[in-house]
């Protein structure tokens, strides 16, 4: 759904799955010789009889199926996965009788083959990643669809280790057993930007001092031998990593609403209060609620929420918790926290200007491309004009193994996804450089 038009102020090598305890027992089942694994097919025939007549009073069956597996693929653009348990390349021999009674259940819904060994070693990861994020399933329709939403972002994940251009991996998350295109539509909302004339950028720009020289020092990861920046020189936004000065606070989970304005918004608030000694998480679920000029958890503007913490003030989240749903605007007892306001730029001064200041709120035109993202640095699709998409940029680096630069940003969608919830985007330098990074910036002060 489109926000409506509104005056704004700016106007790894493995397969790369979750790891769970059933797969340690797993993994300790495969090292184990194979027993009977391959069978006569009139063999396969009758386990499956004798399976589909038992499975509603689930007696005791073992079938025993192929690992179809030839080896691991090898990840595109030579960029090491962060490992976390191989699937289909590592499936267990052995099939419990509750298991297979389960998938034989949901046959009669259509698209599943009890009799292809495949598909129950799918299965089997299926189950294993449901017990890793706790996914409930209140009928067998529900499970049957989450299966099959299972499936086929497996095969885009699989799909993507033959691209040999790109330079970032993709792997299942706590979005595996969703349909990725429901998913963008719930969290990717347009965003349009008016009344450019209002941006005011200050100060220009950031030198050293004698009392910011340990910070900038610090964010840059200087050796000693390099000393500080020297007194009176330009900060320069690349290699700073905000980060490394304790100044950026945990990753958080909008959940399956949009409402990342707020969330970037907020950690932007949290990291200036963090770098003024004040450790506090604050409630985006108030923004959801009560900042009228934008449409909760239909989307909004990350300006209109600084704005509100501005004149309103915020609250802790303890005090006002997440719902991942619009709410009520109600008064709430507890401490306020403010902000004096907030600088905004467009263009390279979004990093030459905002990004040395602090961590910076940007919009950004995300695809589905992005939705299975687990590491390197991304240099897939995206557009660079069409923004949906609101994070916090938290630095600039050089990945020296893919010898690329990019930008650093967290984002808000829990640490299952990406690089423990952050991701890197490649650097383009072009005038907004890639999906948009750089068209507009906020920093709090």
């Amino acid at each position: 759904m489109e926000i409506p038009a509104a005056a704004s102020d700016l106007s790894n090598l493995d397969d790369h799955y979750v790891r769970s305890d059933d797969e340690v027992r797993d993994t300790t089942l495969i090292g184990r010789s194979r027993r009977c694994c391959v069978g006569k097919k009139t063999m396969w025939i009758v386990l499956l009889g004798t399976a589909i007549l038992t499975a509603a009073i689930t007696s005791g069956i073992i079938l025993l199926v192929t690992s179809l597996s030839g080896g691991k693929a090898k990840p595109a653009g030579g960029v090491k996965h962060i490992g976390k348990f191989d699937g289909l390349s590592r499936a267990d021999c052995h099939v419990s009788p509750e298991t297979f009674a389960e998938l034989s259940s949901m046959a009669h819904l259509g698209e599943i083959n009890v009799s292809d060994p495949a598909e129950i070693i799918k299965y089997m990861d299926f189950t294993r990643m449901a017990k890793k994020f706790d996914r409930k399933y209140d009928s067998v329709a529900e499970r049957h669809s989450a299966f099959l939403n299972f499936r086929r972002n497996h095969d885009i994940v699989k799909s993507h280790e033959h691209n040999k251009a790109a330079t970032y991996t993709k792997d299942l998350n706590h979005f595996f057993d969703k349909d990725i295109k429901a998913v963008a539509a719930k969290l990717l909302h347009k965003i349009d930007v008016y009344n450019e004339s209002n941006i005011s950028v200050t100060p220009t720009d950031t030198t050293a001092t004698k009392e910011n020289q340990p910070i900038y020092a610090t964010l840059k990861n200087y050796s000693v031998s390099a000393g500080y920046p020297p007194i009176g020189s330009k900060v320069n936004f690349e290699d700073i990593d905000w980060r490394r000065a304790d100044a950026v606070t945990p990753v958080k989970d909008q959940g399956m609403c949009g409402s990342c304005w707020a969330f970037a918004a907020v950690g932007s608030v949290e990291s200036l209060l963090k770098r003024q000694k004040t450790d506090v998480r604050l409630s985006e679920q108030e923004l959801v609620s009560c900042q009228l000029g934008n449409q909760g958890c239909n989307g909004g503007y990350s300006d209109y929420a600084l704005n509100y913490i501005k004149f309103n003030g915020i609250h802790r989240s303890e005090e006002w918790p997440y719902l991942a749903a619009d709410g009520k605007c109600v008064a709430h007892d507890g401490t306020k926290y403010y902000i004096k306001g907030y600088h905004a730029a467009k263009g390279r001064s979004v990093a030459n200007q905002l990004l040395v200041m602090g961590p910076t709120v940007v919009y950004i035109a995300v695809s589905e491309d992005l939705m299975h993202y687990s590491g390197g640095v991304f240099n897939g699709e995206c557009s660079d004009s069409e923004l949906n998409h609101a994070v916090l940029l938290v630095g600039e680096g050089y990945d020296s193994t893919l010898k690329k630069r990019y930008w650093l940003l967290k984002n808000s969608w829990g640490t299952s996804w990406g690089e423990d919830g952050y991701f890197r985007l490649e650097r383009t330098n072009t005038p907004t450089d890639k999906c948009g990074v750089l068209s507009y910036g906020y920093v709090p002060y």
